[in-house]
């Protein structure tokens, strides 16, 4: 045992949680005069090591410098300890927080920060500004972070060399938009994301209603919107008549496309942080 190891470490951490001795002999259920002397090089009591770990919120083998060092760890090591230290122990509302929270981490890991930067610290120092972001762009690949307030976004993009075949070869992206770029409906789009997903079905004529455009535009738009799977039709059959109903089919990845579109067409950047050492294009012809 190294005692000098375990005496540094006690008054490093314990300094670290801004805890006097007096707080951190309270918490373990000494005095602070025993503290005082385990920090002068004295070894404190084995049955009091599991107390003084949870109080200073590290392992007993880091306070004796047994704990492997990060340069140990293996990515899947690295990948197991955060899920078993997030799994099951956060609840529904709180998990897109946390990990919007472990993104910024990752990105400030490759900023190589000496210690990790609260995301908020971040977003409160730049809130002078409408648009804050944080980006990295290499040949291995592209990530974009949001720091502004309310608008959290984080994508990243890893190097993929059949993915400019896949986007460009797969779609029909003139089509698609036009979805976007037509007022009328957009408003269709919009209301299947508004709209309650235990919503009734309804005829053309009161689904046009509730989006406030006419029946001929509704099923003018059908086809599309069906395609894209922003409605779903039905078909009921009632004695000899047949009625087509429609209902809404909200799909959550609008979401994340609508506030990306919203960066660009509010383009007013103070960048965070920003590095580009790309020499490739970003899709191949």
């Amino acid at each position: 045992m190294n005692d000098n190891k375990i005496s540094t470490r006690i008054a490093e951490l314990r300094r670290e949680k801004g805890l006097t001795q007096e707080e951190l002999g309270a918490l373990v259920g000494v005095s602070g005069q025993a503290v005082s002397k385990w920090e002068s090089g004295g070894m404190p009591d084995a049955v009091l090591l599991p107390q003084i770990a949870s109080a200073l919120g590290c392992s007993i083998d880091y306070l004796f410098g047994c704990e492997k060092s990060v340069q140990d760890i293996s990515r899947d090591e690295l990948y197991d300890i955060v899920f078993k230290n997030l799994s099951g122990k956060i609840s529904q509302k709180e998990i897109c927080s946390v990990q919007i929270e472990i993104a910024w981490i990752l990105q400030c890991a490759f900023w190589e920060y000496e210690k990790r930067v609260p995301m908020k610290e971040a977003m409160d120092y730049h809130s002078e500004f409408a648009q804050v972001s944080s980006q990295n762009i290499s040949d291995y690949g592209v990530n974009y972070f949001s720091l502004t307030h309310g608008f959290p976004i984080f994508y990243a993009v890893p190097e993929n060399e059949g993915i400019s075949k896949k986007i460009l070869s797969e779609a029909d992206f003139s089509e698609f938009f036009s979805l976007f770029s037509d007022e009328e409906a957009f408003k269709v789009v919009i209301f299947t994301l508004t709209e309650k997903p235990e919503a009734k079905r309804c005829t053309a004529k009161v689904f046009a209603e509730k989006v406030g455009i006419t029946e001929e535009k509704f099923r003018e738009l059908c086809p599309k919107l069906k395609k894209f799977g922003f409605i779903n039709e039905e078909v009921l059959s009632l004695d000899d008549e047949s009625i087509k109903t429609y209902h809404t089919w909200a799909n959550p990845q609008i979401v994340p496309m609508l506030m990306i579109a919203h960066e660009y067409i509010h383009k007013r950047q103070c960048y965070y942080n920003f590095t580009c050492n790309r020499k490739k294009p970003y899709l191949d012809k």
